[in-house]
């Protein structure tokens, strides 16, 4: 049974259950008897189901207004990283117990990225978002600075996976959803996989399309 047809079916069965609630009159009974609900379910599995907007129009009811969409991105907050000790990248970012580190990368943002020293700063913001998006959607809304350079997300990201090293809650998502980190060349997605620890890996820009829930950090600017 597909989706259509376990819809459909679920729909007739409220019809059912509300009828059943109340005497039913004339025109319900007709809807039964008449095998309407079961004409339904047929042109479901036929494919030849109008749209509702359509089905509605054909039955002379009144239009329903649209449904609104959610926001893409949900503001979640703004935090600050400050660096209590030198962080290496190279040194950090190499698969070992409760952290994989992809080889793409290593070669993609660890060649790329710098040592960053102690007391160094930055400031992000993070936001969830409401529906699912593609890169370029997510990327629109996040508007213009919204890309990390590679030995700012090395340190970032450091950062947070030491706070939450055995899949404590805080900053980053540890449910198994993607934490995302936009830079020139490529999306940074770092989640918690199966329990057993911290996965680090990229993916292309533009070549994604990321489910509602998802978490995606950029720069913020720097507080007065």
């Amino acid at each position: 049974m597909g989706k259509e047809d376990r819809t459909t079916f679920g729909q007739a069965n409220h019809v059912l259950t509300l009828i059943s609630q109340h005497n039913p009159s004339a025109a319900d009974l007709d809807i039964i008897c008449d095998g309407y609900i079961t004409d339904l379910v047929m042109a479901a599995k036929a494919r030849t189901l109008p749209v509702r907007d359509k089905f509605r129009e054909a039955c002379g009811l009144v239009k329903l207004a649209p449904i609104p969409l959610p926001p893409l991105l949900i503001p979640r907050g703004t935090v600050t990283v400050t660096l209590k000790e030198r962080h290496n990248p190279d040194e950090f970012y190499r698969t070992r117990s409760g952290l994989f580190v992809q080889p793409d990368f290593r070669a993609g943002v660890i060649a790329e990225a710098n040592p960053s020293e102690a007391g160094e700063s930055f400031n992000l913001k993070y936001a969830d978002l409401g529906r699912d998006a593609s890169d370029s959607e997510i990327e629109e809304v996040l508007g213009k600075s919204h890309f990390f350079g590679e030995t700012q997300v090395c340190a970032i990201v450091a950062d947070f996976i030491a706070k939450q090293q055995n899949g404590e809650d805080g900053t980053l998502l540890n449910g198994g959803r993607a934490n995302l980190f936009y830079t020139g060349s490529c999306v940074v997605d770092v989640h918690w996989y199966a329990g057993r620890g911290w996965r680090v890996v990229v993916w292309s820009r533009g070549g994604d399309e990321w489910r509602a829930g998802r978490r995606v950090f950029s720069p913020a600017p720097k507080q007065a």
